[in-house]
């Protein structure tokens, strides 16, 4: 576990502090608990890439005839793909990796009528009907990166409760900040929801600012400075 993750008990006690429900009479450990799910669903779906490393995961998968079902693409905790985030395709060829380009759908039959569908230097991938398609479509073992999806903090399956948030500290506020507006919306109070909503999407456009402006140059980047 990750020390850079935050105890879901330490955000169940900062979030009853903004709601000025310390005696835990104003709302129930399951609604904290749902707030947080939704803030965090939330902010997954917005915050960039660069933010949510404690999701990355990595397999390797054996495609057979260029075919790759995503759904084993799956964690241990059978959390699986998220948001349609394949970070990577790689496979190992005489020593030397080559890398899958994602293409979309649309583009196929373009490529078919150019040198790169008869290039065998050439590979991509397009997604369709929940397969990974591999060109040129061989059987290949492959290493996929990719993001799953976060472990929930409340699992409704068998009532279990995380003991650890996944997202990393720098995005503890804006959680705390959507999971507050979440109940203060079921409180009917809403200029409280406005403010903590403003105040959480304020830090997300910070940090996915921040970003583009501190992105690593790639090596390609670095070579034509």
């Amino acid at each position: 576990m990750s020390s850079s993750q935050t105890k879901v008990s330490e955000l169940v006690r900062l979030l009853r502090q903004r709601v000025e429900d310390s005696s835990g009479l104003a709302f129930t450990p399951q609604e904290l608990y749902d707030s947080l799910d939704s803030a965090q669903r939330y902010i997954c779906s917005v915050i960039h890439n660069s933010y949510l490393t404690s999701l990355e995961r990595e397999i390797t998968v054996l495609a057979t005839s260029g075919f790759i079902d995503l759904s084993t693409l799956a964690d241990s905790n059978n959390n699986t793909l998220f948001r349609g985030n394949i970070l990577s395709i790689s496979y190992m060829v005489e020593n030397s990796v080559k890398d899958f380009k994602r293409v979309e759908l649309s583009d196929i039959y373009k490529l078919d009528n150019t040198y790169l569908s008869a290039n065998p230097e050439s590979y991509y991938y397009y997604v369709f009907a929940d397969k990974i398609n591999l060109r040129p479509q061989n059987s290949y073992t492959v290493v996929i990166q990719y993001l799953t999806q976060p472990n929930e903090i409340y699992n409704a399956e068998n009532s279990a409760i995380a003991e650890h948030c996944e997202l990393e500290k720098v995005l503890i506020d804006p959680l705390l900040d959507f999971a507050e507006a979440y109940l203060w919306k079921m409180d009917n109070k809403p200029n409280r929801v406005q403010l903590c909503q403003t105040n959480g999407v304020t830090l997300i456009n910070l940090l996915n600012e921040r970003f583009s402006q501190e992105r690593i140059l790639g090596l390609k980047d670095v070579g034509d400075k």
